[in-house]
């Protein structure tokens, strides 16, 4: 079962040079009037550099954090690993950052 859809909060200082095949994607899921450009849900967190950080919002209002870790190196950005629900890396190292140790992070390549 999925989750429904209400709105979807993208942070806009997000790097869309390098993000936005996942806002299309994010697109193709629901309309243009759910995706919604908004930095207070994440005002308390660090630049982001290269990557993307964005927050579903389902029919019963709770929040789904995601962030996804476009750098090219393997490391973990810990503010945001703690922060989100879902840490999608794309050069994830599992030798580095074992799966039993960081459950949150999901291989995007």
């Amino acid at each position: 079962m999925g989750i429904h859809i209400n709105k979807i909060v993208i942070d806009p200082r997000s790097s869309f040079q390098y993000s936005s095949y996942y806002v299309k994607g994010l697109k193709n899921l629901v309309s243009w009037y759910r995706i919604v450009f908004r930095l207070s849900p994440f005002q308390q967190l660090d630049d982001l550099g290269n990557n993307f950080r964005f927050i579903i919002i389902d029919k019963n209002g709770d929040w789904h954090k995601f962030f996804i870790h476009t750098d090219d190196t393997f490391h973990l950005r810990m503010q945001d690993y703690q922060w989100c629900d879902v840490y999608g890396c794309v050069n994830t190292n599992y030798g580095h950052f074992p799966k039993h140790e960081y459950p949150k992070l999901v291989s995007l390549c």
